[in-house]
Protein backbone atom coordinates (compact mmCIF):
# COMPACT_ATOMS: atom_id res chain seq x y z
CA UNK A 1 0.00 0.00 0.00
CA UNK A 2 2.88 2.35 0.75
CA UNK A 3 4.45 2.54 -2.52
CA UNK A 4 1.58 2.29 -4.55
CA UNK A 5 -0.35 4.42 -3.41
CA UNK A 6 2.31 7.02 -2.82
CA UNK A 7 2.89 6.35 -6.92
CA UNK A 8 -0.59 6.93 -7.80
CA UNK A 9 -1.44 10.04 -5.29
CA UNK A 10 2.19 12.12 -6.24
CA UNK A 11 2.82 11.40 -9.90
CA UNK A 12 -0.77 11.29 -11.17
CA UNK A 13 -2.89 13.17 -8.59
CA UNK A 14 -0.17 15.86 -7.78
CA UNK A 15 -0.01 17.51 -10.71
CA UNK A 16 -4.07 18.43 -10.42
CA UNK A 17 -3.41 19.77 -6.71
CA UNK A 18 -0.86 21.89 -7.96
CA UNK A 19 -2.13 23.11 -11.07
CA UNK A 20 0.27 21.95 -14.07
CA UNK A 21 0.15 19.36 -16.43
CA UNK A 22 2.54 17.23 -14.55
CA UNK A 23 5.90 15.98 -12.62
CA UNK A 24 8.25 17.78 -14.76
CA UNK A 25 6.99 20.64 -14.37
CA UNK A 26 7.33 21.24 -10.93
CA UNK A 27 9.59 23.87 -10.10
CA UNK A 28 13.37 23.23 -9.01
CA UNK A 29 13.84 25.19 -6.39
CA UNK A 30 13.74 23.21 -2.96
CA UNK A 31 12.11 25.26 -1.15
CA UNK A 32 9.16 24.81 -3.56
CA UNK A 33 5.97 23.29 -2.01
CA UNK A 34 5.99 21.40 -4.82
CA UNK A 35 9.31 19.96 -4.57
CA UNK A 36 9.20 19.26 -1.54
CA UNK A 37 6.03 16.80 -1.83
CA UNK A 38 7.89 15.16 -5.10
CA UNK A 39 10.93 14.22 -2.88
CA UNK A 40 8.63 13.10 0.00
CA UNK A 41 7.04 10.62 -2.65
CA UNK A 42 10.53 9.53 -3.39
CA UNK A 43 11.23 8.88 0.32
CA UNK A 44 7.78 7.41 0.80
CA UNK A 45 7.99 5.22 -2.42
CA UNK A 46 11.54 4.31 -1.34
CA UNK A 47 10.79 3.14 1.87
CA UNK A 48 8.04 0.80 0.68
CA UNK A 49 10.37 -0.98 -1.70
CA UNK A 50 12.96 -1.34 0.77
CA UNK A 51 10.19 -3.07 3.40
CA UNK A 52 9.07 -5.25 0.93
CA UNK A 53 12.52 -6.33 -0.19
CA UNK A 54 13.37 -7.41 3.41
CA UNK A 55 9.62 -8.90 3.92
CA UNK A 56 9.65 -10.72 0.95
CA UNK A 57 12.48 -10.79 -1.11
CA UNK A 58 11.87 -8.42 -3.66
CA UNK A 59 9.81 -5.19 -4.50
CA UNK A 60 7.21 -7.58 -7.08
CA UNK A 61 7.52 -11.03 -7.85
CA UNK A 62 8.71 -12.26 -4.25
CA UNK A 63 10.88 -15.25 -3.93
CA UNK A 64 10.71 -15.65 -0.52
CA UNK A 65 6.76 -16.76 0.31
CA UNK A 66 5.20 -19.85 -0.62
CA UNK A 67 2.59 -22.14 0.14
CA UNK A 68 2.50 -23.06 3.88
CA UNK A 69 4.97 -20.48 4.80
CA UNK A 70 8.60 -18.66 3.71
CA UNK A 71 11.41 -20.48 1.58
CA UNK A 72 13.48 -17.87 3.23
CA UNK A 73 12.64 -15.95 6.25
CA UNK A 74 13.36 -12.10 6.82
CA UNK A 75 16.68 -11.12 8.50
CA UNK A 76 15.71 -9.06 11.29
CA UNK A 77 18.86 -7.57 11.74
CA UNK A 78 17.46 -5.45 8.70
CA UNK A 79 14.63 -4.08 11.24
CA UNK A 80 16.03 -1.09 13.30
CA UNK A 81 17.00 0.29 10.39
CA UNK A 82 13.46 -0.10 8.64
CA UNK A 83 12.47 1.23 12.03
CA UNK A 84 14.23 4.70 12.18
CA UNK A 85 13.19 5.02 8.69
CA UNK A 86 9.32 5.00 9.33
CA UNK A 87 9.36 7.27 12.14
CA UNK A 88 11.03 9.36 10.00
CA UNK A 89 9.03 9.43 7.24
CA UNK A 90 6.14 10.18 8.91
CA UNK A 91 6.08 13.97 8.95
CA UNK A 92 6.63 13.82 5.38
CA UNK A 93 3.42 11.42 5.04
CA UNK A 94 1.55 13.79 7.15
CA UNK A 95 2.01 16.53 5.03
CA UNK A 96 0.67 14.42 1.50
CA UNK A 97 -2.08 14.18 4.13
CA UNK A 98 -3.10 18.08 4.68
CA UNK A 99 -2.47 18.26 0.72
CA UNK A 100 -5.00 15.98 -0.39
CA UNK A 101 -7.12 16.74 2.35
CA UNK A 102 -6.45 20.96 0.57
CA UNK A 103 -7.36 19.62 -2.89
CA UNK A 104 -11.09 20.84 -2.75
CA UNK A 105 -12.96 18.87 -6.16
CA UNK A 106 -16.11 17.33 -5.35
CA UNK A 107 -17.94 15.35 -6.90
CA UNK A 108 -20.65 13.39 -5.35
CA UNK A 109 -22.97 10.38 -5.85
CA UNK A 110 -24.49 8.28 -3.99
CA UNK A 111 -22.38 5.04 -4.79
CA UNK A 112 -23.02 1.88 -3.35
CA UNK A 113 -19.27 0.91 -1.76
CA UNK A 114 -18.12 -2.01 -0.93
CA UNK A 115 -14.74 -3.52 1.28
CA UNK A 116 -13.32 -6.36 3.97
CA UNK A 117 -13.90 -5.33 7.28
CA UNK A 118 -12.32 -7.00 10.44
CA UNK A 119 -13.77 -6.35 13.61
CA UNK A 120 -10.85 -6.71 15.09
CA UNK A 121 -8.45 -4.61 13.28
CA UNK A 122 -8.29 -2.41 9.81
CA UNK A 123 -7.12 -5.13 7.94
CA UNK A 124 -6.17 -6.02 3.99
CA UNK A 125 -6.45 -9.72 4.32
CA UNK A 126 -9.50 -11.14 6.48
CA UNK A 127 -12.43 -9.88 7.19
CA UNK A 128 -15.70 -10.65 5.84
CA UNK A 129 -16.93 -8.76 2.53
CA UNK A 130 -19.31 -6.00 3.17
CA UNK A 131 -21.34 -3.36 1.37
CA UNK A 132 -23.24 0.17 2.05
CA UNK A 133 -26.46 -1.49 2.51
CA UNK A 134 -24.93 -3.25 5.33
CA UNK A 135 -24.53 -6.99 3.74
CA UNK A 136 -22.36 -8.92 4.46
CA UNK A 137 -20.33 -11.82 2.43
CA UNK A 138 -18.16 -14.29 3.21
CA UNK A 139 -15.36 -14.87 0.69
CA UNK A 140 -16.41 -17.81 -0.75
CA UNK A 141 -19.86 -16.38 -1.79
CA UNK A 142 -18.51 -13.78 -3.03
CA UNK A 143 -19.04 -14.50 -7.11
CA UNK A 144 -22.30 -15.79 -6.72
CA UNK A 145 -23.23 -11.52 -6.18
CA UNK A 146 -21.53 -10.43 -9.22
CA UNK A 147 -22.74 -10.44 -12.26
CA UNK A 148 -20.21 -9.47 -14.96
CA UNK A 149 -21.69 -7.47 -17.52
CA UNK A 150 -20.19 -7.06 -20.93
CA UNK A 151 -20.06 -3.56 -22.15
CA UNK A 152 -20.37 -3.70 -25.93
CA UNK A 153 -18.50 -0.25 -26.91
CA UNK A 154 -15.14 -1.18 -24.54
CA UNK A 155 -12.98 -3.83 -24.28
CA UNK A 156 -13.56 -3.32 -20.42
CA UNK A 157 -15.50 -5.49 -18.27
CA UNK A 158 -17.67 -4.36 -15.63
CA UNK A 159 -19.47 -5.63 -13.03
CA UNK A 160 -22.76 -5.39 -10.77
CA UNK A 161 -23.53 -6.56 -7.73
CA UNK A 162 -26.18 -8.95 -6.68
CA UNK A 163 -28.62 -8.05 -9.99
CA UNK A 164 -29.78 -5.23 -7.62
CA UNK A 165 -27.11 -2.18 -7.50
CA UNK A 166 -26.42 -0.61 -11.02
CA UNK A 167 -22.65 -0.38 -9.63
CA UNK A 168 -20.60 -0.17 -6.88
CA UNK A 169 -17.06 1.21 -5.67
CA UNK A 170 -14.59 -0.53 -3.78
CA UNK A 171 -10.86 0.72 -3.06
CA UNK A 172 -9.27 3.23 -0.28
CA UNK A 173 -12.85 5.36 -0.14
CA UNK A 174 -14.75 2.71 0.47
CA UNK A 175 -12.19 1.10 3.19
CA UNK A 176 -12.26 4.25 4.85
CA UNK A 177 -15.69 5.09 4.83
CA UNK A 178 -16.53 1.59 6.27
CA UNK A 179 -13.61 1.07 8.77
CA UNK A 180 -11.98 4.40 9.54
CA UNK A 181 -12.75 3.13 13.27
CA UNK A 182 -10.30 0.45 13.25
CA UNK A 183 -7.22 2.48 11.75
CA UNK A 184 -4.37 2.46 14.26
CA UNK A 185 -4.67 4.63 16.94
CA UNK A 186 -1.35 7.01 16.55
CA UNK A 187 -3.04 7.06 12.81
CA UNK A 188 -6.53 8.01 14.00
CA UNK A 189 -4.53 10.90 16.35
CA UNK A 190 -2.82 12.66 13.92
CA UNK A 191 -5.46 12.08 11.03
CA UNK A 192 -8.66 13.02 13.38
CA UNK A 193 -9.47 16.44 12.07
CA UNK A 194 -8.90 14.54 8.41
CA UNK A 195 -11.19 11.97 9.33
CA UNK A 196 -14.30 13.94 10.09
CA UNK A 197 -14.80 13.96 5.83
CA UNK A 198 -15.34 10.08 6.43
CA UNK A 199 -17.75 8.86 5.12
CA UNK A 200 -18.20 10.23 2.40
CA UNK A 201 -19.85 10.18 -1.54
CA UNK A 202 -17.13 12.18 -2.47
CA UNK A 203 -14.85 10.41 -5.28
CA UNK A 204 -11.81 13.04 -4.77
CA UNK A 205 -11.90 11.92 -1.37
CA UNK A 206 -10.27 8.57 -2.39
CA UNK A 207 -7.20 10.17 -2.72
CA UNK A 208 -7.52 12.04 0.98
CA UNK A 209 -8.09 7.98 2.08
CA UNK A 210 -5.07 6.55 0.23
CA UNK A 211 -2.39 9.22 2.07
CA UNK A 212 -4.08 8.52 5.35
CA UNK A 213 -3.47 4.33 4.27
CA UNK A 214 -0.58 5.50 3.96
CA UNK A 215 0.63 6.99 7.63
CA UNK A 216 -2.02 3.65 8.77
CA UNK A 217 0.63 0.97 6.96
CA UNK A 218 3.90 3.42 8.30
CA UNK A 219 2.09 2.96 11.97
CA UNK A 220 1.06 -0.92 11.60
CA UNK A 221 5.05 -1.74 9.98
CA UNK A 222 6.68 -0.04 13.04
CA UNK A 223 4.11 -2.11 15.29
CA UNK A 224 5.17 -5.37 13.77
CA UNK A 225 8.97 -5.03 12.79
CA UNK A 226 9.41 -3.49 16.98
CA UNK A 227 7.11 -6.94 18.29
CA UNK A 228 7.40 -9.36 15.84
CA UNK A 229 9.49 -13.00 16.72
CA UNK A 230 10.84 -14.58 13.64
CA UNK A 231 10.65 -17.98 14.08
CA UNK A 232 12.85 -20.67 11.78
CA UNK A 233 10.32 -22.89 10.50
CA UNK A 234 9.86 -24.72 7.20
CA UNK A 235 6.83 -24.16 4.77
CA UNK A 236 4.08 -27.13 5.61
CA UNK A 237 4.49 -29.59 3.11
CA UNK A 238 1.67 -29.26 0.00
CA UNK A 239 -0.45 -33.10 -0.25
CA UNK A 240 -1.81 -33.05 -4.11
CA UNK A 241 -5.46 -33.03 -3.65
CA UNK A 242 -8.36 -32.14 -5.93
CA UNK A 243 -10.72 -28.65 -4.04
CA UNK A 244 -11.83 -25.15 -5.09
CA UNK A 245 -9.65 -22.14 -3.23
CA UNK A 246 -11.24 -18.65 -2.88
CA UNK A 247 -9.23 -15.96 -1.90
CA UNK A 248 -10.65 -12.01 -1.13
CA UNK A 249 -8.07 -9.57 -0.35
CA UNK A 250 -7.93 -5.61 -0.86
CA UNK A 251 -5.41 -4.84 -3.29
CA UNK A 252 -4.44 -1.07 -2.99
CA UNK A 253 -7.19 -0.32 -5.45
CA UNK A 254 -9.67 -2.53 -3.84
CA UNK A 255 -11.24 -6.11 -3.63
CA UNK A 256 -9.36 -8.91 -5.63
CA UNK A 257 -10.69 -12.13 -6.17
CA UNK A 258 -9.35 -15.40 -6.54
CA UNK A 259 -10.46 -18.69 -7.24
CA UNK A 260 -8.40 -21.74 -8.12
CA UNK A 261 -9.54 -25.41 -9.25
CA UNK A 262 -7.16 -27.89 -8.93
CA UNK A 263 -7.03 -31.40 -9.50
CA UNK A 264 -5.91 -34.96 -8.13
CA UNK A 265 -2.48 -34.26 -9.29
CA UNK A 266 -2.28 -30.69 -7.34
CA UNK A 267 -2.24 -28.75 -10.66
CA UNK A 268 -4.66 -26.05 -11.73
CA UNK A 269 -7.46 -26.71 -14.35
CA UNK A 270 -9.22 -23.29 -14.23
CA UNK A 271 -8.74 -20.17 -12.66
CA UNK A 272 -10.49 -16.80 -12.07
CA UNK A 273 -9.74 -13.09 -11.39
CA UNK A 274 -11.53 -9.99 -10.82
CA UNK A 275 -9.60 -6.90 -10.38
CA UNK A 276 -10.44 -3.72 -8.42
CA UNK A 277 -10.21 -1.53 -11.52
CA UNK A 278 -12.79 -4.20 -13.45
CA UNK A 279 -15.43 -3.65 -10.40
CA UNK A 280 -15.25 0.22 -10.29
CA UNK A 281 -15.93 -0.01 -14.42
CA UNK A 282 -19.28 0.73 -14.19
CA UNK A 283 -19.26 3.08 -11.28
CA UNK A 284 -16.46 5.36 -13.30
CA UNK A 285 -18.53 5.61 -16.23
CA UNK A 286 -21.73 7.07 -13.93
CA UNK A 287 -19.87 9.25 -12.24
CA UNK A 288 -18.40 10.67 -15.67
CA UNK A 289 -22.39 11.05 -17.20
CA UNK A 290 -22.45 12.79 -14.41
CA UNK A 291 -20.09 14.93 -14.37
CA UNK A 292 -21.03 15.70 -18.31
CA UNK A 293 -24.59 16.34 -17.59
CA UNK A 294 -23.92 18.59 -15.32
CA UNK A 295 -21.32 20.44 -16.95
CA UNK A 296 -22.07 19.86 -20.69
CA UNK A 297 -21.93 23.99 -21.36
CA UNK A 298 -18.54 24.18 -20.47
CA UNK A 299 -15.38 24.03 -22.71
CA UNK A 300 -14.03 21.16 -24.34
CA UNK A 301 -10.95 21.78 -22.80
CA UNK A 302 -12.32 21.50 -19.58
CA UNK A 303 -14.41 19.15 -19.58
CA UNK A 304 -11.57 16.71 -20.81
CA UNK A 305 -9.18 17.63 -18.35
CA UNK A 306 -12.15 16.91 -15.39
CA UNK A 307 -13.24 13.76 -16.89
CA UNK A 308 -9.61 12.59 -16.46
CA UNK A 309 -9.36 13.56 -12.54
CA UNK A 310 -12.60 12.03 -12.29
CA UNK A 311 -10.98 9.06 -14.19
CA UNK A 312 -7.68 9.35 -12.06
CA UNK A 313 -9.11 9.66 -8.60
CA UNK A 314 -10.18 6.42 -9.07
CA UNK A 315 -6.68 5.02 -8.82
CA UNK A 316 -7.24 2.86 -12.09
CA UNK A 317 -4.17 0.33 -12.70
CA UNK A 318 -1.33 1.62 -15.09
CA UNK A 319 -2.27 0.41 -18.14
CA UNK A 320 -5.94 2.33 -17.50
CA UNK A 321 -4.42 5.28 -16.26
CA UNK A 322 -1.84 5.73 -18.94
CA UNK A 323 -3.61 5.21 -22.25
CA UNK A 324 -6.18 7.88 -22.34
CA UNK A 325 -8.58 10.25 -22.85
CA UNK A 326 -10.48 9.98 -26.21
CA UNK A 327 -12.99 12.15 -25.87
CA UNK A 328 -15.28 13.04 -28.70
CA UNK A 329 -18.49 15.96 -28.46
CA UNK A 330 -21.64 16.19 -30.42
CA UNK A 331 -23.90 18.67 -29.12
CA UNK A 332 -27.21 18.90 -29.96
Amino acid sequence: MIRDHALHLYFFVLPDVLNIDSILDISDDPNDPGHILLHDSFDIKQLGTDISDVVIGAAIHAPYPTIGGFLKLPDPSKFPDLITRLENIRPQVIRGIKTFFDYKEVLIRNSDYMSLRNNKQFDFIDGEIINSTGKKISEDKFHNFLKSVVIPYSQAEGYVFSDVHDDYLVGSLARINFNKDLLNERTKKDTAEYLKVFPSNNIYHNNLAQAIEILHCVDDALDIFKTIKIVDEKPVRKLPQSGIGVGVVEAPRGILYHMASVNDKGMIDDYDVIVPTAQNQINIENDLKKYFNENIEKDETVLKLNAEKIIRAYDPCMSCATNFLKMEITRL
